[in-house]
């Protein structure tokens, strides 16, 4: 058994737990200490939060922009994309805001209704 713990911003302390020598009960095994170094702030804690939700929200705005362009691909019968297409829609999907590509989109199901 592992047990971590931090009291209002110490150094988190975690503790190896194993079966005593009579099976009866636990005891201690080990006790590690974090480097006073390495304990993190609130500020730092919530930075890395922010962090985490703000490329969350980014990867889903690449992924929606991506899943545009495939979709106006595939409106114009567009199939078998190679790689070198795929790598493309990537860096369209990386680069390019969301309104350019639906712009895109609109520029091909004209292209294939005319």
């Amino acid at each position: 058994m592992i047990q971590t713990m931090q009291f209002h911003g110490e150094a988190p302390v975690m503790e190896l737990w194993g079966p005593d020598e009579a099976g009866q009960g636990w005891e201690r095994l080990q006790g590690i200490t974090a480097p006073s170094g390495a304990v993190a702030t609130q500020e730092s804690t919530e930075l890395a939060q922010q962090s985490r939700r703000t490329s969350a929200q980014a990867e889903r705005l690449r992924d929606r922009r991506y899943q545009l362009l495939a979709s106006a691909l595939a409106q114009t019968m567009r199939t078998g994309l190679g790689d070198a297409d795929l790598r493309a829609m990537e860096q369209l999907a990386e680069t390019v805001e969301e309104e350019t590509v639906r712009r895109i989109g609109q520029w091909l199901a004209a292209a294939k209704s005319s």
